[in-house]
This record gives structure tokens, sequence and C-alpha cells, in this order.
């Protein structure tokens, strides 16, 4: 790892004299069902469509199909309507 602070010395004094303290305690505690549950709700998620529109080309259709569909939906009902 790459020493950084090392030309800082009153920084690197500060960071020496820093001890975190750990709860133990809270670490040993046994979780409920209740809060792993809410923990496996709310931890973070990865999107798995976050690498789907790298290329321009599947961004335009992401954006064209939807209004191709709505346009197809439109003209079914129309010739439904009439029909009747």
């Amino acid at each position: 790892m790459k020493d950084e602070f090392h030309n800082e010395p009153e920084l690197r004094k500060i960071l020496d004299s820093y001890e975190p303290e750990i709860p133990r305690k809270q670490l040993l505690q046994k979780r409920t069902k209740f809060d792993r549950f809410i923990r496996y709700l709310f931890s973070p998620a990865q999107n798995p469509l976050e690498k789907l529109p790298e290329s321009k080309r599947l961004l335009t259709s992401y954006q064209v199909v939807p209004l191709g569909l709505a346009a197809f939906l439109t003209v079914i009902q129309t010739i439904y309507y009439f029909i009747q």
C-alpha cells in the first residue's frame, strides 16, 4: 500500500494516535429472524439491467420498442372498436 501521508508529519501523528473502538458486545449478539430479514430487504443490490444499454443502438431500441408497442395496441383497439 502506498503511504501517501509520509510527508505530512502532523497528519501522520494524528492518524497514528487514533484508535477505533470496536463494539464487540454488539457484534456477538445473536440477530433475530426479523433483523436478518430486514437486513436482507434493505441490503444494496446490483442492477441487472445496468450493463445492457452500452451501445447507442440498444439504447435507441429501449426507447423505440415501447412506442411501437403502444402504437400497435392502439391500432388493435381501434380495429376492435369498429368491428363491434
